[in-house]
Formats: structure tokens, sequence, C-alpha cells
């Protein structure tokens, strides 16, 4: 992985004649050195907006100082389509280099140039070397350039760069903090990994925490990607117990995921994958989605609910009990202004998931309606369709516990036998509300109930239609099981609340 393997493949398409590539990386002067360093020595020329053409070796230098001139004409070279009027110029077996092609390769000049130097760099070794984060080469050039991706380093690269900056501070480290420096910076590119180790490193060693906020600012900088920094774990949720046993089963065995990415909402980027959405930029996600999951093997489950059933927090309480990584998607971020742009930024925010997770990730997506979901996107989640129902007052008793606690309540009027009567049809994220709202207005309960109007009151319909659709269909995050609407329909009684009671006081309520 990293850039031995992009040398290697740069070195096979030279072997193979190809005059015109691109290379997509996330530190291209990096990948230029090392390409540099791996080839031979012909002329090596670069090129940037800012500098003009220089060389980069010796023939090279020799090259630009016989064709180019002095500090004017170099100066000239900043417009790109004069730079490649230098690089026709360039000598047999020759590299010549272009830094930000992205940001030029649109404009028809450019793009023209670019072409016209295909037959001439074919005939004599020549080889264009195109460097940015990302691609969106324009129609005519498509067939022309090979495109190659610099795969973000791995471990062993990683634990090089921790190494390297330990001994320029000269502090040694033991290997097992090399190890969890690595895990912490997995999914930066070389020089980003080396920048946040150096400014986290102490003289007792790195900071691994440091290391970790470090790594999650500098992933932020990318459109659409964060990572989850900590949160509730698995012993704060109440209820969902066959969601929560299966996900630990799914981590604890064989070949476990290394990192969790989450997609909440999904449906609200899938609308218009049929074709209605005229843009194409749904088309766009929906396609490197599923390349990316089947390409990757990643497994995957959507979770399905109203809102505020625990959908997503059981994504984040199961990332923080096993200690993985959570890398959060938002698609809305990464619309683009113009074609192509959409595809390219979820191409790049998967390229560092992968690199977090190397290749090995549960994908967890969570829905409130599935009507937007094309078949074809749901076959890819082989873990299943979970259906998370309202909570049962069993369910519920445990959730008041966790908030009640989480909140500082005392809570007298709840823990009172016989008193829990009011948070029928409430979801975990009503009850957590109730209790937020009690805290703040310095109330009880049961008057901060009064402020809280659940879904299944403000709309049971959509309720309605989400259990009808689960029903003998979905698996039931609640209990074992393929979900089952009579299973809730019949342990919604008093019984139910006797045990509701008994969780919460430990003691059985009285007879009216």
């Amino acid at each position: 992985m990293g850039q031995s393997k992009l040398t290697d493949l740069v070195l096979f398409a030279r072997d193979a004649g190809a005059p015109l590539v691109a290379v997509t990386t996330g530190d291209q002067f990096a990948a230029l050195a090392a390409i540099c360093k791996a080839t031979n020595g012909a002329a090596k020329v670069a090129w940037d907006a800012a500098g003009g053409v220089k060389g980069v070796n010796p023939a090279g230098e020799a090259f630009v100082k016989s064709k180019v001139g002095g500090p004017d004409e170099v100066t000239a070279t900043t417009n790109p389509a004069t730079a490649l009027e230098v690089a026709a110029k360039l000598p047999e077996d020759g590299l010549f280099f272009m830094v930000n092609a992205h940001r030029f390769v649109q404009d028809p000049f450019v793009s023209t140039a670019l072409l016209r130097l295909r037959e001439p760099f074919k005939n004599d070794g020549r080889t264009l070397i195109a460097l940015g984060p990302q691609f969106d080469l324009p129609m005519e050039l498509r067939q022309d350039f090979v495109v190659l991706d610099d795969p973000l380093p791995g471990d062993k690269e990683l634990a090089e760069v921790v190494r390297s900056v330990a001994r320029g501070a000269k502090l040694d480290v033991a290997d097992e903090h090399v190890q969890r420096a690595v895990d912490a910076v997995r999914g930066l590119a070389p020089f980003a990994a080396e920048t946040v180790v150096a400014m986290s490193l102490r003289k007792s060693g790195v900071d691994v925490e440091a290391l970790w906020d470090r790594k999650r600012a500098q992933i932020a900088q990318t459109k659409g990607v964060s990572l989850l920094a900590g949160g509730p774990s698995l012993d704060d949720i109440g209820g969902n117990a066959a969601i929560r046993d299966f996900g630990q089963r799914v981590i604890r065995g064989k070949n476990p995921p290394r990192a969790i990415y989450l997609i909440d909402e999904i449906e609200k980027y899938m609308a218009g994958s049929g074709g209605s959405d005229a843009s194409g930029v749904t088309a766009d996600y929906l396609g490197v989605l599923l390349r990316e999951m089947e390409d990757n093997g990643h497994d995957g489950m959507i979770l399905v609910s109203p809102p505020g059933c625990g959908k997503t927090m059981f994504a984040k309480a199961l990332s923080v009990s096993h200690g993985l990584p959570c890398v959060q998607y938002d698609f809305g971020a990464m619309k683009g202004r113009y074609v192509g742009d959409s595809e390219a930024a979820i191409r790049e925010a998967f390229k560092i998931g992968n690199g977090i997770a190397s290749g090995r990730a549960l994908v967890l997506a969570t829905c409130n309606r599935l009507d937007s979901l094309p078949p074809e996107l749901r076959r890819r989640f082989t873990s299943g369709i979970w259906y998370f129902d309202l909570p049962d007052a069993a369910e519920r008793a445990a959730i008041w516990k966790l908030q009640i606690k989480a909140h500082g309540l005392s809570a007298p009027e709840i823990v009172a036998p016989g008193a829990i009567t009011f948070d029928e049809g409430w979801t975990g994220a009503e009850i957590r509300n109730c209790c937020r709202i009690a805290a703040r207005l310095d109330c009880s309960l049961v008057e901060a109930a009064g402020f809280v109007v659940p879904v299944s009151k403000s709309d049971p319909k959509s309720i309605d239609a989400l259990r009808g659709l689960a029903e003998g269909r979905f698996l039931s995050a609640n209990r074992p099981g393929v979900y089952t609407q009579n299973v809730h329909t019949i342990t919604a009684d008093t019984a139910r609340r006797v045990r509701a009671v008994e969780a919460i006081t430990g003691t059985a309520p009285t007879e009216n």
C-alpha cells in the first residue's frame, strides 16, 4: 500500500507506453518525489501555477535552462497552456509533472494542448503526470488518460512515520505506543500524519488523545466527513436488546470490522435515484456507495424506525463500546456546484474511510422510511434491515432510569409505585427530552411531560405504515427474530406496567 504501490503503478504505465497519466493523491509533492526517485535518469520537469516550469533533477534543470531561459521566461510559464508548449519539447523518456492539474484540465485550451501531446509522447516514451486530489476529466480526455490512485499509507508506512518523527525529536517510543499512534493516524496522508504526530509529541512519548483530536480536525476538512468524538456506550442504552447483541457478535466475530461508517437518514440522499433527479447527483451517490460496499465486501445494516427510537445512538454507542472509529458521512454536504463534483467528493470521502478502516467497515445506515431506497442498495446491506419499534414499558423503564441519572434528577413522582402512567407510546428521545425539560425548568417530570407531544400522537399513520412494512420482513431490534406487531400488542398491558415499575423501584406497585 501507499507510495510504493503508486510508484509500481506508474512504472507499469510507463512500461506500457501510457503517455498521459492522472494521479489522485492527498499529498502531491510527496507523490512527485516518490515517482522521481523510482524512475530512471531522464529529464524530469515539474510545473505549478505559482512557480512555472522547473527542473526536478539535473537533466530537467538543464532542459529548462536551454528551452525556457531566464526568470522572465520562467514566469511566463505559470500559464498552463504555455507550460504545455514547453512540455512538448521534453526529450525522449522525459517526465513532465503538473501540480494541481485538476484545476485546469476543464479549460478548453489546456485540454486541447494535453490531447496534442498524446501521440508524440507515446512515440518516444515521454509521460505527462497530472497530480491532484481528485479528477473530473473532460469528455475529450477520458479515454486518453490512465487514472491511478495513490492509496493512503498502510500501517507499516505509518509506523515508520511515527518512528521517524520520534527519532527527529530524540525520543525513544516503545513498540506498543507506536501501534497506538498508528491506530490514531490511520486514514491520513503521509504529510498530514507526520504533522499531527509531531504536534502530539511529549517528553513521555506520543499523546494519543491529542493525536485523535488533531486527526478529527484534519478529517473534518474534507466535505461531508467527520469522526465521532466519544459519546454514550451500549450500557447507556435502554432497550433494543436484539440488535445490541447482534452488533457485538459481529464486532467480536471472525474478520471483524476496524471502523463503523454511519450514514444518517440515508433516504434523504437516495430520493431520485430511480431517475427523477435530473442533476444526476443522487445517481452518483448511489453508484459510488454500491461499488464501495461491493468492491470492499463491507457488511451493512439498515436501521429503520420512527424518529427518536435509538437508531443513531445505537450506531455511535457500538463504536464507543468497542473502541472503533465511527466515520460519519453527510452526503448533503458533499453536493457540488458542477457536474462530477459530488461524485468526486464522495469518492474522496470513502477513500479516507477506507484508510481508517483498512478496507474492513461495518456500514450502518439509518432510515425513517424505505420507499426511496432502491432494491439494489438494500441488497448490499448483507446483515439485514432492522426495525426499531417504540419501546415497550420495560424498555421505557430502563430508559427513564438512565435519563433520570444522566440529568441529575431525583424524580420521586416517577419512582412511586404505579405513578408511571403517562409515557405510553413514547420514544427514547421523548423520555430524554422530558428529563431535559425537567432539569432546565427545575420542575417535576409530570409537569415536563406536558411539554412533550410524542410522535405516536403527532404522526400515528407513519408509525402504523412502518410497522406494516416491517411485519414479517425486517428483523426486530427489540427482541430476537423477525418483527411481529402482535408481540408489541400483547405486551402493551397492565402486566408490562408492573414490570416497568419493578425495574425502576425494585418493588411491585400496590393494587388500586
